[in-house]
């Protein structure tokens, strides 16, 4: 296997290990803030952790199918440079909205941004190759 392939693993696998903290500390804070399940509001906290939680899941659901073709129709390096910047989005993301939900914009943009780019990047490759 090209280390290619090995780079887009390794993404996909950082990529699902964010979406494993990311529910860990909701739960964690579920027995902290005493918010039982299947309760999906509680103090502040809990819904922030909550919605950073959801808020990946829903953006994971986008890009690591958008990874995955890109890497199919290209089998490029630049696919996992781009999956990185949704990590870091990602991160940024959390981190911003753990302490201000406004300021969440950045992090979200270069979440979809990248997940856009390597979607339309895949979709173009395919056309032009079959062209």
């Amino acid at each position: 296997m090209p280390a290619a392939f090995h780079v887009t693993v390794i993404v996909s696998v950082l990529a699902l290990f964010i979406n494993i903290v990311f529910a860990l500390r909701v739960g964690q804070a579920r027995g902290r803030l005493e918010v039982p399940a299947p309760a999906t509001t509680g103090p502040d906290e809990f819904n922030r952790l909550y919605r950073i939680h959801q808020n990946t899941v829903e953006q994971t659901v986008l890009f690591l199918p958008s990874l995955w073709l890109f890497h199919a129709v290209f089998h490029s390096i630049w696919g996992a440079v781009m999956g990185l910047v949704w990590v870091a989005g990602r991160l940024v993301y959390s981190s911003a909205y753990r302490k201000d939900p406004s300021r969440r914009g950045p992090g979200m943009m270069l979440t979809f941004a990248s997940s856009l780019a390597l979607m339309l990047s895949a979709l173009v490759g395919s056309i032009v190759a079959l062209v």
